[in-house]
C-alpha cells in the first residue's frame, strides 16, 4: 500500500482501498425491520390536543359568563 504521507498529488488523499474499507454515513444506519414510531407521536399528541380543547368547551359551555353591557362615555347613567 502506498503511503499518503508523503508528497505529490495524493497528499491526504485516501487510497481506493481505503476509501472501500471506511464505513458509509451518507445514511443513517437504522436496525432493519423496524419501522419508524414517530407518527405514532404525532397521532398522540393530535388526540391529546384535541380531547383538552372538547374537556375545554364541555367545561366553559357548563359556566356560561354573563354579558355586561358596555359603559360609553359621555352618556348619562
Amino acid at each position: 500500500m502506498k503511503s499518503t504521507t508523503t508528497g505529490g498529488a495524493n497528499h491526504g488523499a485516501a487510497s481506493r482501498s481505503e476509501r472501500n474499507m471506511a464505513p458509509d454515513t451518507s445514511t443513517p444506519v437504522t436496525q432493519p425491520g423496524r419501522k419508524s414510531r414517530l407518527w405514532l407521536w404525532f397521532v398522540l399528541a393530535f388526540v391529546l390536543q384535541l380531547g383538552a380543547w372538547v374537556a375545554w368547551f364541555v367545561i366553559a359551555n357548563q359556566h356560561r359568563v354573563e354579558t355586561v353591557p358596555l359603559v360609553i362615555v359621555g352618556t348619562p347613567k
